[in-house]
């Protein structure tokens, strides 16, 4: 291959990345709407999106919400430009598997079927599908789903990432002390930072 056509094939990065984030109160930072989560600075958002180079095009995140919900207030996103968006980062799962007064459990098919029509109807340029937190007396059960949303990205071409796995105990699958909030679901600020770093690495890695 020549020089010019290397050049002339090489893929071309934006100069701002634009992402959409859809999710639970992992993403929204257990404020109830991620626009919240976002002006509060508790969602990983702002920390994912600081500087120039990735900008968050919108989204869909509501705290309780399964991924029927999530895929249920989700919408088409679109470049300021005009365009789709190069990445969305989708992470659900967390309340598909407990009955709550927003949610009835949902069995597998179901959580699959939402999320792939999920990232289908926001149609990014990639679609990034995220592992879910450990859960305290539910760490066996979470590594069992976790390994299993793997699956669903390696069939359906999603990007995959577990950005949880400098947070949990390597053997237990147990948080590790500092990366949990109280109540064993939900990460700590300092979890929160790790969270962003993750995906913003990841992202940038999709994008080169």
């Amino acid at each position: 291959m020549s020089n010019t056509e290397e050049l002339t094939t090489k893929k071309k990065v934006p100069l701002t990345i634009e992402i959409g984030n859809f999710g639970d109160s992992i993403t929204t930072g257990r404020e109830t709407t991620l626009a919240l989560g976002i002006s509060t600075g508790k969602s990983y958002v702002p920390e994912l999106c600081a500087g120039p180079e990735i900008h968050h095009a919108g989204g869909y995140a509501r705290s309780g919400y399964n991924s029927y919900r999530v895929y249920n207030g989700a919408t088409r996103l679109t470049r300021p430009g005009g365009g789709d968006i190069d990445v969305a980062i989708w992470m659900t799962g967390t309340n598909d598997q407990s009955n709550s007064d927003m949610n009835e459990r949902m069995d597998r098919y179901r959580t699959q079927k939402y999320i792939i029509l999920g990232l289908d109807l926001v149609h990014a340029e990639h679609s990034l599908l995220s592992t879910i937190p450990p859960m305290i007396g539910w760490e066996a059960k979470v590594f069992e789903f976790n390994e299993w949303l793997a699956s669903i990205a390696y069939n359906n071409g999603f990007e995959f990432i577990d950005p949880w796995v400098d947070m949990r105990d390597a053997a237990t699958g147990e948080w590790l002390t500092g990366m949990a909030q109280s109540d064993g679901r939900h990460q700590t600020a300092a979890a929160t930072t790790i969270l962003a770093a993750k995906y913003r690495a990841k992202v940038f890695e999709i994008m080169a």
